[in-house]
């Protein structure tokens, strides 16, 4: 697992000395097995060989050899002489290597953004369990266990006998509102803990699980604040294992990840003819320079060679020797796009990877503007 800042940092590193090997690799143990995916690094490894430093390469292949301890689905090397930095995932990746004088780091923003921490709700009524996930993995849990229901039955049936006052009919009523007022009490404390609970921990996602009486009954008395952050819902037992829990919810991540990157190349392309947006590589560097944007939208694999003032970062895509704001030098950047996604997610910009042919279209990148 990494945080925030840490993606922060590799997005701010640069190597001047020597060239960052960067290696994804897949070690998805229910996929492939340790020998296949170490013959697949050597491979990739053995591609970059006259690009990488040879030492960086040795380090990279000792780790996953020696050093790795199987922990995770796929995993994240970083490699440049004394800067190293092993990231083990929860979930797999695609096998990839470069070489450059940055870290390769958009295949780790975009599982950043996908696998962010969600809550996950399991209610009955009377009590809960939460819990926190990031990245594929608990991060917090918590609960609670309200009144018992069953000790007001037992009450109820015990006076009702020995005062013998009453009809079978009127003791049933009684006791039937006497239980939903409990459950509802006990539902009130569980909204208060939720609040809580992922207020702490800085969550914009929840999934409710539990009956589907239950889960109704939970998101009419959530506030609205909270209401707007449920993405969806399943049933499941209250004592399933953590692990069920993850398993569950995960589709349901994955789901509205696919959705949420849908809607956003809609708010995109129709941003950039309302003026609250930006489509094509350069009118998207316009808007990032200007300090405009709140959200970089980018089609998986973009690339496109570009030039940036080594005196004041100024980004443009024509072909200069001097930078047109400073008269600084200008350095050709290979893939300029690499460089944005560093630049963004320094300044704190959200980027997001999608597969969409209407992006492709509109340009391949664009941009969610700030209010």
């Amino acid at each position: 697992m990494f945080s925030k800042q840490e993606l922060k940092e590799l997005a701010e590193y640069r190597s001047e000395a020597s060239p960052v090997l960067s290696v994804y690799l897949n070690v998805d143990s229910t996929q492939i097995t340790a020998e296949q995916y170490r013959l697949t690094l050597r491979g990739m490894l053995k591609s970059v060989a006259d690009r990488a430093v040879p030492a960086d390469i040795e380090a990279v292949e000792r780790y996953i050899g020696f050093e790795y301890d199987r922990q995770g689905k796929g995993i994240a090397i970083y490699s440049a002489g004394e800067f190293w930095r092993a990231y083990p995932l929860a979930f797999p990746m695609g096998d990839y290597v470069h070489v450059s004088s940055r870290p390769y780091i958009k295949p780790l923003a975009d599982y950043s953004d996908a696998y962010d921490r969600y809550g996950v709700v399991l209610v009955d009524r009377e009590g809960a369990r939460l819990f926190l996930f990031n990245q594929g993995a608990l991060q917090d849990a918590a609960g609670m266990l309200g009144e018992e229901l069953k000790e007001h039955t037992h009450d109820a049936a015990g006076r009702g006998g020995r005062s013998g006052r009453g009809s079978g009919q009127g003791r049933s009523s009684r006791l039937e509102n006497r239980l939903e007022q409990v459950a509802m009490r006990n539902l009130r404390d569980i909204v208060e803990l939720t609040q809580r609970f992922y207020s702490a921990g800085q969550c914009e996602r929840i999934i409710l699980g539990g009956t589907d009486e239950n889960r109704s009954h939970f998101m009419s008395m959530l506030p609205k604040m909270l209401q707007s952050k449920v993405i969806g819902d399943f049933s499941i037992d209250m004592y399933a294992s953590a692990t069920d829990v993850l398993d569950r919810s995960m589709h349901i991540i994955q789901r509205s990840v696919a959705e949420r990157k849908a809607a956003l190349v809609q708010t995109v392309i129709a941003g950039s003819h309302q003026g609250s947006g930006s489509v094509g590589l350069a009118d998207t560097l316009m808007a990032i320079q200007e300090q405009r944007v709140q959200t970089l939208v980018i089609q998986e694999g973009f690339r496109a060679p570009g030039h940036v003032c080594t005196h004041c970062n100024y980004l443009t895509l024509s072909e200069v020797d001097a930078c047109p704001v400073c008269g600084g030098s200008a350095r050709r950047m290979q893939d300029i796009v690499d460089y944005l996604v560093h630049r963004a997610i320094l300044a704190d910009i959200e980027v997001v990877f999608v597969r969409d042919e209407a992006l492709v279209d509109a340009g391949s990148i664009g941009s969610v503007w700030r209010f």
